[in-house]
This record gives C-alpha cells, sequence and structure tokens, in this order.
C-alpha cells in the first residue's frame, strides 16, 4: 500500500512538472513575439542602474556607467573624427532607454516607438546599416528562444540588447550589455506592461 502511494505520489509530481515545464519548451517565436507586443513602462524600482537621461525630455533614462564627453572606447573626444564622433553619439544614445515605449512585435520584425521616435528592424540575423550622421554603424536583430537579441555597434564599441517577456507577458525583462575598451558591463531594467 505505502509503495503504492509512493508511485501514486511521485507520478503526480513528475506529470506536474511535465506540465510547467512543457509550454516554456513548446513557445514559439509567434508566442514571444505576442508577449513583447504592447505599451511598457520603466519599473524604476526594480530597474535602479538607470539613472535620468539628458536631452529629449525628462522621461529618458540612460544607463549610468557611460562616461560624458567619452566616445565608448575611453578616448577624449577632441582625439575623434567627426565620423567617429557621430558613431560615439548614436552608439550613445542606443545605450538609453525611455521611460515609456510602445512595442510591436511580429516573427519577422519589431517596431520601437518611444520619445526618439519610431525604429523598425528586420529579426533576420543580417546585419544592417544605421545612418548615424556622417557615418554608419551596424545593427541586427534575432529572436534567441524566448528572447529578442539586437546588437549595435561601432568600430569602438559594441551595444546588446536582451529583450525578454516574462511568461504572463505582465513584464518585460531588458538586459543592456556594453562591450568596449574597458571592462564589458552590464544592466537590467524591467518594464511593466500598460
Amino acid at each position: 500500500m505505502k509503495v503504492k502511494q509512493s508511485t501514486v505520489m511521485f507520478l503526480a509530481v513528475a506529470a506536474a512538472a511535465v506540465a510547467v515545464v512543457a509550454p516554456q519548451a513548446r513557445q514559439t517565436t509567434a508566442d514571444v513575439a505576442t508577449r513583447l507586443t504592447g505599451s511598457w513602462k520603466l519599473n524604476r524600482d526594480l530597474s535602479p542602474g538607470f539613472s535620468g537621461g539628458r536631452g529629449r525630455g525628462a522621461t529618458r533614462y540612460e544607463v549610468g556607467f557611460f562616461p560624458q564627453g567619452r566616445g565608448g572606447g575611453g578616448q577624449d573626444a577632441s582625439d575623434l573624427t567627426p565620423a567617429e564622433l557621430d558613431a560615439a553619439k548614436a552608439i550613445r544614445d542606443f545605450q538609453a532607454l525611455p521611460d515609456q515605449m510602445k512595442i510591436e512585435a511580429s516573427e519577422t520584425s519589431v517596431t520601437f516607438t518611444d520619445v526618439r521616435g519610431t525604429r523598425t528592424y528586420a529579426v533576420d540575423d543580417k546585419t544592417i546599416k544605421i545612418d548615424a550622421g556622417i557615418t554608419k554603424i551596424n545593427g541586427k536583430s534575432k529572436w534567441d528562444k524566448g528572447t529578442l537579441r539586437q546588437e549595435f555597434s561601432s568600430p569602438a564599441t559594441k551595444v546588446i540588447y536582451l529583450w525578454t517577456p516574462s511568461a504572463d507577458g505582465k513584464q518585460l525583462a531588458v538586459t543592456l550589455k556594453i562591450e568596449d575598451a574597458r571592462t564589458p558591463r552590464e544592466q537590467k531594467a524591467v518594464f511593466d506592461k500598460q
């Protein structure tokens, strides 16, 4: 009798574990895109690494570890060519998170709308050139399981975004990684669906 109860209990626990894990294993890119789509607001309490930004309104937030006057590679701004200055400014803009944004995602593209305007990217893991004044920076986006991965790079700096919606679609975890001549850095932010 004890053996039967133990076996039944074991099977019940195993079935529950499979039920919890199975939906995650079967999630499709379309499912992730659907959860990513919506209006989002930065949860300041859960995003302590982001501080108030400068420029285009007080609703913009920038990661706090980008030193002013630097192009991301540790040079003084006076040492940079005009093209390098434009690339550094564009990369700095990619290191900023808005307080609020709208995302429209599908299996093949993602569109971000915020205080900086509207930007649409193909989600195909192919490198594109993005205008940055008199120069261009590289960008690419791809689905990586339950996450949208985006990379933006100049000769001196690479910015990586990982956009991961929660299973219930109510929160969005954003990881920002910066790779340059200094030690790689990473910050995390959380957005709440509105």
